[in-house]
């Protein structure tokens, strides 16, 4: 023990010498960037470079921030697929062009000018719903992100969400994606989840019960409200070398989201608990249920559910600049 107090110091001294040596890589090539475009004001793909980095300089008596960048790239250079990609990243455009670009319209941009198709904005395109204009769906975006590159654990997640689909030309089902996006991924708990809600599953060759993936995905977050109730829907399990009861699990759950009421409702079924240090008892938290679900809770003396809470999304873009 005194040994690892003693390498402690040293631990914390080389992440700071870490970050410090980040820091000045970063000055370094935002420093070249600009050199660059000081000479060079047209090249488009430096501006793009720039903006990557984060902007945040100050050019020939104008501020470049992140933003500022990316449309400074298309100004110089409308077909700048990296650019269009990235403005949605940040969540869209509101004045370029003498046009609004939402989202979903950088992502298409970025596909439509850019003649190498990118698995990451077919990905990202899918996420914020598919590109209408043209026809894609959810499905199909997240199919031709992995058709691109079958590497993407997020594109394997989403494509599980969504039921499964077709990527060169073999079927997969919700459970074969999410087995994938493991073997790609280990520390995604919303896959971990989502494997346990369809039974568990084989992932690098180690078959894997439900308990076990809702307890991993435990072990990476565990402050998800829906899987503590999932892990109570089963029994509970163990978490981090803890043992947890069907009733800890669902004071758990609570603890994190006050508002589910399917917990609430077998918080009390079991006879109550404690949430947030107040006790309830079995009437109140049937109650609760009630008044936070009236439609599905119409009587309080329905027999239990057992079914475990819907599957988690990727609701986040992409945040790696091309």
């Amino acid at each position: 023990m005194a040994r690892s107090k003693s390498m402690m110091p040293e631990v914390i001294c080389g992440c700071l010498r870490f970050e410090a040596v980040h820091l000045m890589m970063q000055k370094m090539k935002k420093t070249f960037y600009s050199n660059i475009l000081k000479n060079h004001p047209d090249a488009s793909w430096a501006w793009v470079e720039l903006g990557a980095l984060g902007g945040g300089i100050s050019l020939n008596g104008q501020y470049f921030n992140q933003e500022n960048c990316f449309k400074k790239a298309l100004e110089e250079d409308p077909g700048n697929g990296k650019a269009w990609n990235n403005l949605g990243v940040l969540g869209g455009v509101r004045d370029i062009f003498q046009q609004h670009f939402n989202q979903q319209a950088c992502f298409q941009k970025a596909l439509e000018v850019s003649e190498c198709q990118n698995a990451k904005v077919w990905l990202n395109l899918g996420i914020v719903g598919g590109g209408r204009i043209h026809g894609f769906t959810q499905r199909e975006c997240f199919q031709k992100a992995l058709e691109l590159d079958s590497t993407l654990a997020d594109a394997w997640h989403n494509l599980g969400v969504g039921g499964g689909g077709r990527v060169h030309g073999q079927r997969f089902n919700a459970q074969k994606c999410f087995q994938k996006a493991l073997s790609l991924d280990l520390k995604n708990a919303k896959i971990w989840n989502n494997l346990g809600i369809l039974g568990g599953g084989e992932v690098r060759g180690q078959k894997l019960t439900q308990r076990v993936c809702f307890q991993y995905a435990l072990e990476l977050d565990s402050e998800d409200a829906k899987v503590w109730y999932n892990l109570g829907i089963i029994g509970g399990g163990c978490v981090k070398d803890e043992k947890f009861s069907e009733t800890a699990c669902f004071q758990k759950a609570l603890e994190f989201d006050s508002q589910l009421s399917d917990a609430w409702y077998h918080l009390g079924l079991l006879g109550g608990g404690e949430v947030n240090d107040a006790i309830f008892d079995a009437e109140a938290c049937l109650l609760m249920a009630v008044k936070l679900d009236p439609e599905n809770f119409v009587e309080i003396t329905e027999p239990p559910r057992s079914e475990c809470m819907t599957m988690s999304t990727s609701t986040e873009v992409s945040r790696e600049s091309l």
